[in-house]
Parts: structure tokens; sequence; C-alpha cells
């Protein structure tokens, strides 16, 4: 599968013309040349000049601009670099550089450079980038803070990339580069925003959906507080409180258990304050008390905490933090006694719940619940009318419900037998719903009021799954992607089959006909994974056959061109086959999760409100794991692709597009950093975090050279903490497409229990190997399972595995050089040749 590199850059790469500004310096090349006038190559076109002064002596050289109003320009020569590797291998030509680089400078405005500011000039006119008074005057300012190692790697990283050298590429580099990890500035933003931000983690689907609602029983809170773990049962507390509705009978009751539920919230949240800055502040137990920082802000003040926070009192007698945890142990008993003092509360109103009428009502919810998801995931739209009249007659309703749910029915067969499915759906929805009303209203009349909350949790959360709109958007999306389908699945056999016509006919002769095909079919595949919206809704069985296909019919297209045509012809049988027999079978977590997004994007919330939830939604990870398009998607979410897609969409004039690509985390942290005071402390994360997002996209840009390279930060969640996942890809670059077949990626994580641990997967014609860095001694035995786990995935979609190694993270030269305070922000990489990475 051909994996486009689309492009992710904050600001579109300007096309470079030749409207050169006078007084700045260009790299050039001498194409032609006739006493003073001569043919230049700047910036990829050819310029007529005029030098003034000294002519070239070679054919690659530094120009300055003189006058560029003339009809030729004017210029001349400020430093004549045909440094190639063996001239600037001696000592001479490198004081030769030396002197031409400060000649430059000076000639810029910069009478008295520094070591820095030339070092850092000659690696960019190295890598040919303009230089102009401006940008010298930033790099100026740029080195005069921070350490100059980091620093001069942000250069480096700019030199790579060709980018302009600005205050806001600079900045944005450099915090992608060298600033806090991207997961701790957006922890402390979302923390700053909602001070209860909490990551639970998706709830995974791989057994079917039994259990996946499950309500958090009022016992199980009462376990978690005689326990000792008041910050769990504080969040489930919170959870079903929340839950209670907002009617005027219970609205005192519920404004009590708020009100009990918040106080214990905040006495847990001082509890464990106190003891978090009592903890000791010395250099040789940070390791230690780090790991026990990071164990109180997943799990709180638990058995395990106080044992280790003992052990830690007796080893170092430290009074203040004695007193700190006596204290916070008092503060969590009265915790305890407000969350019991809430449930009480609850209990009183679940006791009178009339469970006859909930006994009546729970098949009429379950049928509701059952066919508004197959009515979602069904693409036969005949198998859904036939299954709802099946059920109709058991169902305990009045006959004049039923009568009309008939004739809803049978109008919607009626439309459907005309072409118009759509249409059929939409009246079927609303028929649904309708009855769904009808339910509730038998509910509310047979219920006491005051346990109208205890409702069952079935019908309670199809309530919330199925609004109107939301509802309506995916029914309509759902027959979209099935008609896009299916017209998908003629179209590549109609192409295949002509291609194998051509292949059996003319044999060899037909390579020249048959490449455009294949070529033109493979990228429909790959549209149809990355792009279309089908991705979105199919289950993964259905993704990896065209990713499948789409590889197979690379490896046809390889053979085709070694003059193999009875190989490739048998591989484009083999894959016309697997596209016949692919079925568009909608994946149940992926329509409820759409369903869900939906909804939430139907809200007006707040930045305040949107950017804690869109964080807490990106760690979570994918919807389903091993999923490529999932995977992008969550790209998406962060917004490393926001402004060429916006670009595109603008182009394109779609309204309801624009919309929708506004819904990621970049333009939600531009709407807080603009809303918000300015100095505040939030307007300070909001800006870091957009100043890392933007230097991502700075260095994912694509390259003009032979080389691609990407870095991402991806926040991700272990042990209910949000930690950093840095990704670099280096690969060849064919046509701004990234070669997924030969290519070099890095993985690069912090771990709660094994450290920091490195992937390095390179692929060289789909040979994967694999090397695996970690510097524990039991690193290899805990990996295997898991290694062989993710081998099986990645046969499934066309590689294969040739090794398999494990290594020391660090070397030991690389443990004596690192410094505890350098362990998150040394993670370097080198954009030119494989990977330079300091752990």
């Amino acid at each position: 599968m051909q994996i486009q590199h689309q492009g992710m850059t904050s600001s579109p790469q300007v096309e470079r013309g030749t409207q050169l500004k006078e007084g700045d310096i260009y790299k050039a090349t001498v194409k032609q040349i006739n006493k003073e006038e001569a043919v230049l190559s700047i910036r990829g076109k050819e310029v007529p000049v005029k030098f003034e002064g000294s002519l070239p002596t070679s054919d690659r050289v530094n120009i300055q601009v003189i006058d560029n109003k003339s009809d030729v320009m004017k210029v001349k020569v400020v430093e004549d670099s045909k440094g190639s590797a063996q001239t600037n291998a001696s000592e001479g030509n490198q004081s030769k550089r030396q002197s031409d680089v400060v000649q430059t400078l000076r000639q810029l405005g910069v009478n008295q450079p520094t070591a820095e500011l030339k070092q850092a000039a000659s690696t960019l006119l190295n890598k040919g980038v303009d230089l102009s008074p401006e940008s010298v005057q930033e790099l100026q300012r740029f080195l005069s803070k921070g350490p100059i190692e980091q620093k001069m790697r942000t250069i480096e990283a700019l030199a790579n990339k060709r980018l302009d050298v600005t205050a806001n590429h600079l900045k944005a580099v450099d915090e992608a580069l060298n600033g806090r990890s991207f997961n701790q500035v957006l922890s402390d933003l979302a923390k700053e925003l909602d001070q209860d931000f909490n990551v639970q983690p998706r709830e995974r689907h791989a057994q079917g959906q039994e259990g996946s609602n499950k309500v958090t029983s009022p016992q199980e809170i009462r376990n978690l507080v005689n326990n000792g773990s008041i910050k769990q049962a504080v969040e489930k507390l919170g959870t079903v409180v929340n839950d209670l509705p907002n009617t005027s009978d219970i609205d005192g009751i519920k404004r009590s258990s708020e009100q009990l539920s918040a106080e214990a919230r905040q006495l847990n949240r001082v509890a464990i304050d106190r003891v978090v800055q009592a903890l000791p502040q010395d250099v040789a137990e940070s390791e230690m008390v780090q790991q026990l920082r990071n164990l109180i802000a997943r799990e709180g003040i638990t058995p395990e905490v106080r044992s280790q926070l003992s052990a830690l009192t007796e080893n170092q007698s430290n009074e203040l933090l004695n007193r700190a945890v006596k204290q916070a142990l008092q503060l969590q008993q009265v915790a305890g006694e407000k969350i019991l003092q809430s449930l009480n509360l609850i209990e009183q109103l679940s006791s009178s719940k009339n469970i006859n009428s909930d006994q009546v009502n729970k098949p009429n919810a379950t049928f509701l619940q059952q066919t508004m998801s197959m009515l979602q995931k069904e693409p036969v739209f005949e198998k859904i009318l036939q299954s709802i009249q099946a059920q109709l007659d058991g169902m305990e309703l009045p006959e004049n419900s039923k009568q009309s749910l008939r004739q809803i029915i049978e109008h919607a067969a009626s439309l459907n037998t005309q072409g118009r499915e759509l249409k059929a759906r939409q009246e079927l929805s609303n028929g649904l719903q309708q009855l769904e009303q009808t339910i509730q209203t038998n509910q509310a009349l047979a219920v006491p009021k005051e346990a109208a909350y205890a409702q069952d949790d079935l019908l309670h959360s199809m309530q919330a799954a199925s609004k109107a709109i939301a509802v309506t958007t995916v029914t309509e999306k759902m027959a979209q992607m099935t008609g896009d389908f299916k017209s998908l699945q003629r179209e590549v056999n109609r192409t295949l089959d002509q291609a194998t016509r051509l292949l059996d006919q003319f044999r060899n002769q037909a390579q020249s006909q048959v490449k455009p095909m294949l070529e033109a079919t493979i990228k429909k595949l790959d549209h149809a994974i990355l792009k279309s919206e089908m991705m979105l809704f199919t289950d993964m069985k259905t993704e990896r056959q065209l990713m499948q296909a789409s590889s197979q019919l690379t490896e046809a297209k390889k053979l085709l061109a070694k003059g193999q045509h009875v190989e490739a012809n048998k591989i484009v049988k083999e894959v016309t086959q697997l596209i016949d027999k692919v079925h568009f079978q909608p994946s149940d977590t992926k329509v409820k999760h759409y369903t869900a997004a939906r909804e939430m994007a139907l809200r007006d919330l707040s930045p305040e409100q949107a950017v804690p939830r869109q964080i807490a939604e990106i760690a979570r990870g994918p919807v389903q794991e091993s999923s490529p398009r999932a995977m992008l998607e969550m790209v998406r979410m962060l917004g490393l692709n926001r402004d060429s897609e916006m670009a595109q969409q603008l182009a394109n004039g779609g309204r309801e597009q624009q919309q929708n690509a506004d819904q990621n985390l970049k333009s939600m942290l531009l709407q807080l950093a603009r809303g918000e005071e300015e100095g505040s402390r939030v307007q300070q994360l909001a800006n870091q975090a957009l100043n890392n997002v933007t230097g991502q996209q700075l260095l994912s840009r694509s390259d003009q050279q032979g080389m691609q390279s990407i870095f991402f930060q991806l926040p991700m969640l272990l042990e209910n903490n949000v930690e950093n996942l840095q990704v670099f890809v280096n690969s060849r670059n064919e046509g701004q497409e990234v070669d997924w077949e030969n290519c070099s990626i890095y993985f690069l994580m912090q771990t709660p229990k094994m450290g920091d641990i490195g992937i390095l997967v390179s692929a060289k014609d789909r040979q994967l190997s694999v090397t695996m860095k970690n510097d524990q001694q039991d690193f290899k035995q805990k990996m295997t399972p898991l290694v062989q786990h993710a081998v099986d995935k990645l046969v499934d979609i066309g590689y294969s595995i040739n090794d398999i190694k494990y290594s020391p993270l660090k070397t030991e030269e690389e443990k004596k050089e690192l410094s505890i305070d350098k362990k998150q922000s040394n993670a370097a990489t080198s954009y030119g040749k494989g990977f330079d990475l300091k752990i």
C-alpha cells in the first residue's frame, strides 16, 4: 500500500519564484557564463544575472543581490562554494570556508559574529537556506538564550528541511525537539482547565458488547472506601451522581449528593497535594520519588502507597512527610464518610424502584436497541424490515402503536422498491424514535416519580446514542458507504479483468498497457483505505483485505517490470477473487463511536470544555486496534495535517468539511490561546502545545531531496497515565510518498515500569528487521509474547520478518555522559541518512 505523505506543515510551502530581495544572499548553480553575464539556477529556476566584481570560479556559488530592478539582475559573488568532500577535508579549505562565512555575515550587517553564529550560518548555507539581515538577527536572538547544543540541533533540523529562518519556525522546531514532552504539556493544560481531568482506558469490544455499559453499583464504591482507595471511589461516585436525571422531584436529593461528592473530591485532592509537596527532593532519591509521585497521581493514597510512604519515612526519618501522611489519612477518612452519606441518599431512592414496570419494558428496550443498531450496521435493507416484522407481534405495546409501526414499515418498503433506500431508512428511524418515546411515556406513568432516575440503564444508554440528528447522519453515511463500496468493487474487478485478458493475450507485450491499470487500481484501493469514509465504519477484516490486495498488486507490478508476466497474471487473478469476496461489514464498535462523535460535534462546547475531552480521546488511542485508518484519524485529531486539509477544503468550498476540519486539537488550541487572558497559565500552556504541534508539522514537511523524514509525538495511555510516544520515520522520497517497502521507523516510548523503550523497524523490499532496545535485563523475556503478536499482524498485510534483535538502549559511554536532568530532552534525530538517536 502506498502511503502518501500528506503535507503537515503549519503553513503551505510557498513556491519559490525569482522575486529575490536586494541585500539577501542565495545559493546558486552556474548554468552558463559569458564574460560578466551568466544564467544561474536559484531556487530551482533559471535566472539571468550580471556579475559585479569577480566572476565565480566554480559551478556552485553564493551570491548577493545588488540590484533586482534592472532588466538583468545584478549580483556579486560572496562565497565560492565549490567545497567538495576532498577540499573540505583540508585545514586550508576549512579556514577559507570560515572566512567566507564571516564575509557573508558582514555583508548582512554582523561585523563581529560569535563562534555559534558562524557555525549556524555555515550549517544553513551549506544546506542551501537563504540568509537575510532579518534572518541573521533572528539567529542572534535565538542563540543568545538556552543551551547551545539544543539550539544548534534546532538549526540543523531547520537547515535539513530547508525552512526559512524566522522566529516562528525557530520557536516551533525548538519546542518540538527540545521542549517538554508533549504529553506533559497536554496533561498540565487539561488539568488547568478541568481539575478532575482523568483519562480512562477505552473499553475493548473484541469479545462483543456484553457488559460495556455496566453501571457501577453502590456496593462497589463502598468496597473501595473500605479498602482505602478513596480516589477511585470519588471518581466512580461522580459518575453515578452525574447519571441522575434533572427532574424537579429529586432535584434536592441530587444537589445534596453532588455537594457531598464535591466535598469528598476536594478533601482527597488536598490530601494528595500535602503528601506530594512533602516528598523529598534529594537528587539521589529522585527516580524512586518520581515513581511514587506517578503512583499517587494515578491511584491516590492507596494502602500500597501508604506502605511505600511508611518505608520512605523510616529510611529518611522525614518528620515533615510523616506529618503530611497522617494529615492526609485524616482527610481521606472524612472524604470516605462524605462518600458513604451520598451513597445512602442514592440508595434511599433506589429502594422505591418499580421492578414490575422495568421488567415489562425491558424487552421493548432491547428490541429498540437491537433494531436501531441493525439499522445503522446492516447494508441490506430488506433484512432489517424482515427482522422488525418477525418481532413486532411479540412486543407488549398498545395495538394502535403496533399498527402505526406496521404502516411505517410498509411505507419504508415501498420507498425501497422505488430505489429510495436512504429515504426509507430515515422514515424507519423516525418511526422507531416515536416508538421509543411511547415506551418512555408508559414507563413514566407506571414508575413513581421519585424513582424515575433508576430506569433500566440499557434504555438510558440507547437514548444517548440515538439522537435524531446523529442517527440520521449515521444512517445516511451507512447507505452511502454501502453504495460506494459496491461501486469500488465493480470498478476494481472490471479493471483487473481487463488486465488479465491483456496478459493472457499479449503476454510481455501487454506491459505498457497493464502497468497503468495496476497503478490506477492501487491508488483506488489506497484512497479507499486512507481517505474515504468507508474505513470509518467497516471492520478490521475488510480493511486488512484491501491492504493485502494493494500490496499484492504492487508485487504484481514489480514482476511485470521484470518480464515475469505469468507470475504477475497469477497474482492479479488472486486479487480479483479476493476483492470479489470482500463484503462491506460495518464494525459495531466503529459505528457506535461514529454516532457518539457525531453527537459530541453537535454540542456547542467552549474551547475550555472541548480541549480536555479531545486530549483524553487522543490519549486513549485508536478506536479499533491495529487499524491503519484509525491511526491516521488519531493523527488528524491532533491536527498534524490540519492546514493542508483546510486548504484543500477551502479550495473545494466544502462548508461541512470545513466544520469537521476545526474539530482537531490544533484548532481548539488556537481558539483557546486567543480567548484566554494574556500571560495566563492556560494561555502559556496552550501556546506551548501549539508550538509543539507546529514544530512536528515543520519537521514532517515533504522534502525535495531523495529522503523523506517524519517526526511525531503522540500522547499514549499507559496504566491510566498519559505517556509520550515519539515516532521517527525515514524513507526514500517518491513523489511525496513514503516508500513503505523500504523505510526505517523508530519508536521511542516512556513507560512507568520498563523505563524508556526503543523499537527500530527497518524495511527493505518488505523484509523487516526489528531491534528492541531497553536497559532492563529481563526485557527480552517480557517482550517476546508481545512481539510475536505484532509479527502476526505485519505478516497479514504483506511484510515478512527477517530478524528480531534485542539490545541495550544506551551504550556505556552514553550512560556515563547522560545526566538525570536530560533524560527526557536528549532524543535527537538526524534527518539525513539513517538515524542518529541519543537517549
